[in-house]
């Protein structure tokens, strides 16, 4: 899993029609309908677009933070204009952060007001997905 992804989508949200006019290229790219992967019998449920706005791993939160105010510094308007496009129903950044498993009994990360800031103006909310590592772990 990436560092840090933006994710926008809706179910009436045409996220191609909306990159017509974006120089941001997608992580990945969806229509409503379409198959979520090439094996699978599920359908997406929504249309929908990610960029990849870190690829920092999961052990370096500074640097994933880092990393996404600088993304949205460089494409505030277009990040602006593709969220409040018609059928956008949610738009946020998912952080994937490591818990090393018997190396700690809890985490703590904050988030600077500057990207909370400029996550406000955008019109983002932010995410943060927990994944456990750990050779015990992932071995039990």
């Amino acid at each position: 899993m990436p560092g840090c992804v933006l994710h926008i989508a809706g179910k009436g949200f045409d996220a191609h029609h909306a990159l017509a006019s974006c120089s941001l290229a997608p992580y990945a790219l969806w229509r409503q309908g379409e198959p979520r992967g090439t094996r699978s019998t599920r359908l997406h449920e929504n249309g929908g677009v990610t960029f990849l706005a870190s690829d920092a791993d999961g052990g370096s939160v500074p640097q994933q933070i880092a990393d996404t105010i600088r993304f949205l510094q460089t494409h505030r308007a277009e990040i602006s204009q593709l969220t409040s496009a018609a059928g956008v129903e949610e738009a946020y950044f998912d952080f994937g952060w490591d818990f090393p498993y018997q190396q700690s009994i809890g985490q703590s990360n904050d988030f600077p007001v500057e990207l909370l800031k400029l996550c406000a103006e955008c019109g983002l909310s932010i995410c943060v997905s927990v994944y456990v590592t750990g050779s015990d772990y992932l071995n039990s």
